[in-house]
C-alpha cells in the first residue's frame, strides 16, 4: 500500500520537542527591518530558527571583530577619527557581506513562505496537537500574548520559555547574561545612583552594550507574535477536530468571530 499518497504534501504546523512550528503569514518588509535591527532575527522571526540562532552568532562574533558598535558610537558622536582607527576593515568588509546578505535572505524566503502559508491552508492537513517525549510535554493550547512580551521585557528568553520555546529561550538567557556582563550596564546602573552620571557612563562597554536594545525587544515582539499565532494555531486545529467529528450530522461549524469562539472554548 502506497502512503505517499494520503501523507500530506505540506504541513501548516508541527510539534516536535523544540516546540511548535508554524507556517505564518509574513510582511517581508517587517522581515527585512528585523535582519537589519539584528542579523538572525529576520530568519527566528519565519521560523527558521536553526539558521537564526547560526547568523546572530556570527553578527556577534563579526561585529566584535570588526568593532562595528564602538566605532558607530564614535562616529555618532562626531569623532570619525577616533571610528575609523578603532574600525578593523579586514573584519569590516566581512561583516558587511554577512549584514547585507542575511537582509537579503529573509526577504527572500519571507516571501517564498508566504505563498507555501497559502497553499499549506487549502490543503488543510491535519495538525497533531500533543506530543509527550522523555524530556518534555509539548501541548497545542493557548497563550496569553501580554505574559509573554511582560517576562522577554523583563529577561529576554522567558517569554520564549513560556511559549514552550525551550532552547530558543535558554539561548537568549544565556546570551543576555553575557551581555549584561560585557557591557557592565549593572554594574553601571549601580555606580549611577552612587557616584553620578559621568562616571557611570565610562564604566558602560558601548560595543557590547549597543546589542542589547535590538536584543530585548526582538525578544519581546517575537514571544508576542508567537503567543498570538499559537492562539490562532490552537482554533485552527479545534475547527479540524470538530469538523472531521462531526462530518455528516446536523452540526455545523461557524466560521465567522462566533466559530471561532466556539472553536476556542471545545464546545459546540
Amino acid at each position: 500500500m502506497d502512503h505517499s499518497a494520503s501523507a500530506p504534501r505540506r504541513e501548516k504546523a508541527i510539534i516536535s520537542w523544540l516546540g511548535i512550528t508554524q507556517m505564518q503569514y509574513r510582511n517581508p518588509i517587517l522581515m527585512l527591518w528585523w535582519s537589519a535591527a539584528f542579523p538572525g532575527f529576520g530568519h527566528i522571526l519565519i521560523n527558521q530558527y536553526w539558521r537564526g540562532t547560526l547568523f546572530t552568532l556570527v553578527e556577534v562574533i563579526l561585529n566584535s571583530l570588526a568593532n562595528i558598535n564602538a566605532a558607530m558610537v564614535y562616529s555618532f558622536s562626531g569623532r570619525a577619527d577616533m571610528a575609523k582607527q578603532l574600525l578593523n576593515l579586514h573584519w569590516a568588509y566581512g561583516y558587511l557581506i554577512f549584514y547585507l546578505y542575511t537582509i537579503w535572505d529573509t526577504y527572500k524566503k519571507a516571501r517564498e513562505f508566504n505563498v507555501h502559508h497559502e497553499l499549506a491552508d487549502l490543503e488543510n492537513a491535519r495538525i497533531k496537537n500533543f506530543l509527550i517525549t522523555p524530556g518534555d510535554i509539548h501541548i497545542l493550547e493557548r497563550r496569553n500574548p501580554v505574559f509573554a512580551s511582560f517576562w522577554s521585557f523583563m529577561l529576554p528568553g522567558l517569554g520564549q520559555l513560556y511559549n514552550n520555546r525551550v532552547m530558543l529561550g535558554v539561548y537568549a538567557v544565556f546570551w543576555w547574561f553575557i551581555y549584561c556582563r560585557l557591557s557592565h550596564i549593572l554594574t553601571s546602573c549601580y555606580a549611577l545612583f552612587e557616584q553620578g552620571v559621568v562616571q557611570s557612563t565610562q564604566l558602560l562597554s558601548a560595543q557590547w552594550l549597543l546589542f542589547m536594545p535590538s536584543v530585548l525587544w526582538g525578544a519581546v515582539y517575537h514571544s508576542y507574535l508567537n503567543a498570538l499565532e499559537n492562539n490562532s494555531l490552537f482554533k485552527y486545529e479545534q475547527k479540524q477536530f470538530l469538523a472531521e467529528r462531526y462530518t455528516g450530522s446536523s452540526v455545523f461549524i461557524l466560521e465567522k468571530t462566533r466559530g471561532d469562539e466556539i472553536a476556542g472554548s471545545g464546545t459546540v
